[in-house]
């Protein structure tokens, strides 16, 4: 059997020019570990000493990097929520002044789509920070925006409501513009009293005058039947009456260069019925549009609207296909 022994050391002797056991002496060992012991304590203290008087410094700049980044954050938010409020405001408008509007819907004041928190200490608890005046700044723009969002869904639900009952009515009514958004020139005329640019004397206007050159295609207002189509003596000229058949509404198309359609026809809206022209008693090329309830003429600006150019053709589009329906 093998044992292993603490290996002896040797020094050589000057004096008996021999090599000589070294004794293990313990006053050198203690002076040695001492040293050692010694030299560690005063590098520990130095790295505290060095720790706590760097690692604040390293941790406010990293406090005030992460700051500067939120802050660049915050302001990026800040600019993406005015791009979505205005996108909101937008569809606002289009449903007061359209959607509403065509349902015979009072619109909704812009003071209650706008309102947000109104409490006065609402944004109290933000305040104490570095950054509190932009927090607070984007949390009111958050409020205001999921305030415009709730009206807005609200109003949304009820129009869908409106539409889903009187779904004839929306789909036959004579409300679309009967002339291309790009084509139509200008309204020459208004409903109501005027001077005859003929005769010369007061007459009440029983339609309104859009303009547009000779040959622009005239499309029909909502679904129906042409109750009559050909030339009338009393200065309509070439004319189109289509019967809507709901509500006692139809809708009038004189002075037409051409004729497209024939009577007992149903027609689509958005289907053309011919074209712009100056016949019967008109001084220039021009669409006389009508809309009556019951045989009294009203004004069509209360049910007339212009959707979007892109809209439009592709309204004319599916309107040359009988399975489509229009909503």
């Amino acid at each position: 059997m093998v044992f292993f022994r603490k290996k002896e050391k040797f020094k050589f002797n000057p004096n008996t020019l021999q090599y000589e056991k070294e004794k293990f002496n313990y006053k050198v060992f203690f002076i040695k570990l001492f040293g050692h012991s010694f030299v560690l304590i005063i590098g520990g203290v130095l790295f505290v000493i060095l720790y706590s008087l760097l690692y604040p410094y390293y941790l406010d700049n990293a406090i005030k990097r992460e700051n500067e980044f939120l802050k660049t954050q915050f302001i990026s938010m800040n600019e993406e929520l005015k791009l979505y409020d205005f996108q909101l405001d937008t569809l606002a408008k289009n449903d007061n002044n359209i959607y509403r509007t065509m349902l015979i819907k009072d619109s909704i004041p812009f003071a209650i789509r706008n309102s947000g928190m109104e409490a006065k200490n609402a944004y109290k608890k933000l305040e104490g920070y570095s950054n509190s005046e932009l927090i607070q700044e984007t949390r009111k723009k958050l409020d205001k925006i999921g305030k415009k969002i709730s009206v807005q869904s609200k109003s949304q639900e009820e129009i869908l409501a409106e539409l889903a009952k009187n779904e004839k009515y929306y789909k036959s009514a004579p409300i679309l513009q009967p002339l291309h958004v790009n084509q139509m020139t200008r309204f020459s005329s208004n409903f109501g009293y005027r001077p005859h640019p003929i005769l010369g004397i007061m007459q009440f206007h029983r339609g309104i005058d859009l303009t547009a050159p000779l040959g622009t295609p005239v499309y029909a207002a909502g679904n129906g039947i042409v109750s009559f189509c050909g030339f009338k003596q009393d200065g309509y000229g070439n004319d189109v009456v289509i019967d809507h058949k709901v509500r006692g509404l139809s809708s009038r198309y004189a002075h037409l260069s051409k004729i497209d359609v024939v009577q007992g026809q149903n027609v689509k809206r958005g289907q053309k019925i011919g074209e712009v022209g100056n016949s019967g008693l008109s001084t220039a090329p021009h669409l006389h549009f009508e809309i009556m309830k019951n045989g009294e003429a009203i004004n069509p600006i209360r049910y007339m609207f212009a959707p979007s150019a892109d809209n439009y053709e592709l309204l004319i589009k599916e309107a040359k296909y009988k399975t489509v329906t229009f909503d």
